[in-house]
């Protein structure tokens, strides 16, 4: 994942403090860090969706883009719902086909609302 380069020297620090010695380190990344990563979906959506957008050099990148990147497709792993633009819905929507599980990701709140009121519905029957 190259998403992990960004991280070269804040990862062995981490390890460092929790414990983890230089080799056992090592062998986590050459054996094991794809399938770890795979069970963390916010890294791994952020991971694919930077990779879909930068994969299309001769699209602008508008201010937002990189945040919505950052911090909407990631969260999306987590949420009942999603509300983004329609480039970031298709970004988050394309990478969330690849993998199991799926958040709902939605272009506007109005088409959102149906999702939403389910939502509600569902965690209001399981309140005592």
């Amino acid at each position: 994942m190259f998403a992990l380069t960004d991280l070269t020297d804040s990862i062995p620090i981490a390890a460092a403090l929790a414990g983890i010695s230089r080799s056992q380190l090592e062998d986590w990344f050459q054996h094991k860090h794809r399938e770890d990563m795979a069970k963390m979906p916010s890294i791994g959506l952020f991971a694919d969706i930077l990779e879909t957008r930068l994969k299309n050099p001769q699209e602008k990148w508008p201010t937002n883009d990189l945040i919505d990147v950052t911090y909407l497709g990631p969260a999306s792993a987590y949420a009942d719902v999603t509300v983004a633009e329609r480039k970031a819905t298709n970004y988050i929507s394309k990478s969330w086909g690849e993998r199991d599980g799926n958040a709902p990701v939605f272009k506007s709140i109005p088409e959102a609302m149906e999702e939403i009121r389910k939502k509600v519905q569902e965690n209001t029957a399981r309140k005592p």
